[in-house]
């Protein structure tokens, strides 16, 4: 991702030629007594990256650069010469980033850059949040998990990859409601297909920092919900379906037609001759009866079944049955279904919504702040006020929240 980098020397005084051609110096802190020697020749980035640091920020922000910087280790300071520690499986930009963030860069850290889009940017977060978990820094992304979490929306045709980088950027950001969205949007939206390659994506990345637990979730949780979600349309189409509201099977128990007089087992009796009528007459095949036989996802499922009944309801009308109208009860039953299912955070498993209720906390953003689009002057206010307040001068503060009237103003 060029624009990354190029972001970080945006002026001449911010990097300075080093040993290499292909190595350039960022300096984060020119007091600093540490060099991080990040990426190498054999990674994708364009550069690498010497970055000036300072020995004790780095001990104070990450546990892990606290023991590989003053333990036992290889990285500790040499007695004589410079210090120079080598991070060569490390990716230089969302290292980079997240250096810039604990020596309070703030500049430096990207803000969904104009003009690039939604892959390069859920690229990113998944970089930043890998080496940030892997250095425990992922506390000190609070101010910017909201804006991030902003990223991850599940527009109607997905990628395996990007479905993946969603649940991994909901996962580490602590969002049970957006991670429970994207389940909501994979049971109805994914074909069977989709689904073992998202299986098979997810298990291939574990080596590359996937959460094995993610893994499980997508394997367990979500086919389990998916073939729960279809046979539910099965069983109504077949008949069979249960309306907890009255405790009984059919299609007419869900909502009769309007001038419908008769009871729901005869009611079932009319649509089950039509609907045989239907698939005999157009030589359909009609749905089998096991959600484990069907291939398309439920979403295709209900648009079919809604064609079908359609069909039989233009059909029943044009012989002058106005009664027992099957899309009308099918419509219900749709109703009833995407009721059911609106919330999905109760399919997690509870070992799933605690670490997730944990990592909110440890990260302390503002739950207002998600489902909102971010802008430059909402960003910058909320950022400011959360971590500066107490030190601007009032004018100061006022102008933050005029921006922030303004960000808003532009959100609606």
């Amino acid at each position: 991702m060029p624009y990354i980098i190029d972001l970080f020397f945006e002026s001449d005084d911010d990097w300075e030629p080093s040993r290499a051609p292909t190595v350039r110096r960022l300096v984060l802190d020119p007091d600093g007594d540490l060099i991080l020697h990040i990426g190498a020749e054999v990674n994708d980035e364009p550069d690498m990256i010497d970055a000036q640091v300072c020995s004790v920020t780095m001990r104070r922000s990450s546990p892990v650069f606290k023991a590989m910087l003053f333990g036992s280790w290889i990285e500790a300071k040499p007695s004589a010469g410079p210090w120079i520690v080598s991070l060569p499986d490390d990716k230089p930009a969302p290292l980079t980033i997240m250096l810039a963030i604990a020596h309070g860069r703030f500049d430096l850290v990207p803000h969904m850059k104009e003009g690039s889009t939604r892959r390069q940017d859920l690229e990113l977060m998944v970089d930043v949040l890998t080496v940030a978990d892997k250095y425990d820094l992922t506390r000190l992304l609070g101010p910017w998990a909201p804006w991030w979490i902003n990223i991850v929306r599940y527009p109607h045709r997905n990628s395996s990859r990007e479905i993946a980088q969603g649940m991994y950027v909901a996962w580490q950001l602590g969002s049970l409601d957006r991670l429970s969205s994207i389940i909501k949007a994979v049971v109805f939206t994914i074909s069977k297909v989709e689904l073992d390659c998202l299986i098979e994506y997810s298990e291939h990345c574990t080596s590359e920092g996937f959460p094995p637990a993610l893994c499980r979730l997508i394997r367990c949780t979500v086919a389990r919900c998916r073939l729960e979600v279809i046979q539910y349309i099965l069983d109504f189409f077949h008949g069979k379906a249960i309306n907890p509201r009255v405790k009984s099977t059919g299609w007419g128990i869900y909502r009769k037609g309007p001038e419908c007089c008769h009871e729901p087992i005869l009611c079932n009796a009319l649509i089950a001759t039509e609907i045989s009528s239907y698939f005999r007459l157009v030589a359909r095949t009609p749905p089998p009866e096991q959600a484990s036989e069907v291939d398309t996802c439920a979403e295709t499922l209900l648009i079919s079944l809604g064609d079908v009944f359609t069909y039989v309801d233009s059909t029943r009308k044009l012989r002058g049955q106005h009664c027992c109208s099957l899309l009308v009860g099918f419509e219900a039953f749709k109703d009833l279904l995407f009721f059911d299912w609106q919330d999905c955070r109760e399919v997690l498993p509870e070992a799933y919504r605690d670490r997730l209720q944990k990592r909110y906390e440890q990260l302390g953003y503002d739950l207002d702040l998600i489902n909102r689009e971010p802008t430059r002057l909402t960003y910058w206010a909320d950022t400011c006020e959360r971590h500066c307040a107490p030190d601007i001068p009032a004018p100061t503060r006022l102008i933050m929240k005029i921006c922030h009237w303004l960000g808003s103003l532009v959100l609606h």
